[in-house]
C-alpha cells in the first residue's frame, strides 16, 4: 500500500486494495474536523464525503418541533455521507462533528466516479453501509429501552473507541441534544457516572477514570454495537 498521509487512520482507507488507493489519494484533502461543525443539514447538498481519523461525527435526526437524537456515531471506521453512495445527494439528516480532529474528504461528485472503477472501494462501501444500518437499529432500541445514566455511558465508550487517549471536550447542551433529552436530566447522568468514579466531567472538559468500569455501567448496545465493528476489514 502506498504511503499514506501523515496520522491518516481511517479503517476504509486503510483496508482498500493498494492500486485503488493510489488512485485516489490526489483527491484525499485534508479537513480538520471542529467541534459541532455541521457537515451536511436536512436540506442541503451534499458536496464531499468525510473519512474521520480521529474525529468522531454524529448523524442525527431533527424532528418537525426541533428536538433532536443521535441516530449513529461515525469515526475512523467508517465515512461520513455514505448515502451518496447510493445515489442521493441531498442530506436528509443533520451531520454534527462531536469530538473535534483530522479527517479527509473527498468532493461526491469526484468520489462518485472513482467508485465506478473500484471493487474494493465497493466492497467496503457496502459492509460498512450493514454495519451503520445495525448501528441504527441498536440506537432506536436502546433510545427506547435504557435508561439514561447507561446510554449515556454507552455513548461516551463508542466517543473514546474511535479517538487516541483519555480527555476530549463535550459540553452538556451538545450532549443532551445528542442523546435526545433536556440538560438537567444529562447533569444528573453525568453527576452518576462521576460519583462512581468512572469519569470526570468539569466545564465541558471530560475524562475517562475507569474505562472497565464505564463498560459495566453501559447498557448491552455498546457492546453489540462494538462487536459488529470489530476486525471487519
Amino acid at each position: 500500500m502506498p504511503d499514506s498521509p501523515s496520522g491518516l487512520s481511517n479503517r476504509i482507507l486503510a483496508a482498500m486494495p493498494a492500486e485503488e488507493y493510489s488512485r485516489l489519494l490526489p483527491d484525499l484533502e485534508p479537513f480538520p474536523l471542529v467541534l459541532e461543525h455541521v457537515l451536511y443539514a436536512p436540506g442541503e447538498e451534499m458536496t464531499h464525503v468525510y473519512f474521520p481519523e480521529r474525529g468522531v461525527i454524529s448523524l442525527v435526526t431533527v424532528m418537525r418541533e426541533g428536538q433532536e437524537v443521535e441516530a449513529a456515531t461515525i469515526g475512523n471506521e467508517g465515512m461520513a455521507g455514505l448515502p451518496a453512495f447510493f445515489g442521493q445527494t441531498i442530506a436528509t439528516a443533520r451531520w454534527i462533528v462531536q469530538v473535534a480532529d483530522g479527517s479527509h474528504r473527498v468532493p461526491r461528485r469526484t468520489f462518485l466516479d472513482h467508485v465506478e472503477s473500484m471493487p474494493g472501494l465497493q466492497r467496503l462501501l457496502g459492509v460498512y453501509a450493514g454495519q451503520l444500518l445495525d448501528q441504527v437499529a441498536q440506537s432506536a432500541a436502546c433510545n427506547a429501552v435504557h435508561g439514561l445514566p447507561e446510554r449515556c455511558a454507552r455513548w461516551l465508550l463508542m466517543a473514546h473507541d474511535r479517538m487516541q487517549g483519555d480527555n476530549f471536550h463535550l459540553t452538556q447542551e451538545f450532549l443532551s441534544q445528542m442523546l435526545g433529552v433536556y440538560r438537567p436530566r444529562v447533569t444528573m447522568a453525568a453527576r452518576t457516572l462521576q460519583t462512581a468514579g468512572l469519569i470526570t466531567y468539569r466545564r465541558g472538559d471530560v475524562q475517562i477514570i475507569d474505562r472497565e468500569g464505564l463498560e459495566d455501567a453501559s447498557c448491552e448496545c455498546y457492546q453489540a454495537t462494538r462487536e459488529r465493528f470489530a476486525g471487519t476489514y
